[in-house]
């Protein structure tokens, strides 16, 4: 039964995209105790998880912010869809990874009292994206002009 409880833990880190196809093969091996050889490379089961996690596998918002020197280091905080995601020091800069779950997002970036908000529309959910924020001295916020692009 141990195997059993091992193989299902482990198809989960696979389905939750903690671990690649690589990694579940070769952990999978372990525990079933057989090696490379043994295993015939047209599983039928273990290409149609492979199907599965393909289609599963959700993109992801790389934002980055390189910092700025000011007399008070600010805490930034990320909210996405109005939930705080994170927080980070406004010296030290930050890039933070977040995963896309919808076609739209909104982040709202705060900063003492000053916000900046960003609407984004018509992503691709199994698409990745980067997008690097600048500040304003002159509004004391972040630029409501930014850089986006799409990674692949």
């Amino acid at each position: 039964m141990d195997k059993l409880e091992n193989l299902k833990k482990l198809k989960k880190l696979l389905d939750d995209n903690v671990i690649t196809e690589k990694e579940y093969s070769e952990m999978k091996n372990e525990i079933l105790g057989k090696s490379e050889n043994e295993i015939p490379s047209s599983n039928f089961a273990n290409n149609e998880s492979k199907k599965e996690t393909q289609q599963k596998k959700n993109g992801s918002l790389t934002l980055s912010f390189g910092g700025v020197w000011l007399l008070v280091d600010w805490k930034t905080y990320i909210l996405v869809n109005n939930e705080l995601h994170s927080t980070h020091s406004i010296k030290k800069g930050f890039t933070e990874i977040i995963p896309i779950n919808a076609e739209s997002m909104i982040l709202t970036i705060n900063i003492g009292a000053m916000s900046t908000t960003y609407e984004l529309e018509e992503l691709n959910q199994q698409k990745n994206y980067s997008m690097e924020l600048s500040y304003s001295r002159v509004s004391s916020k972040f630029d409501d002009k930014f850089n986006f692009s799409e990674n692949g």
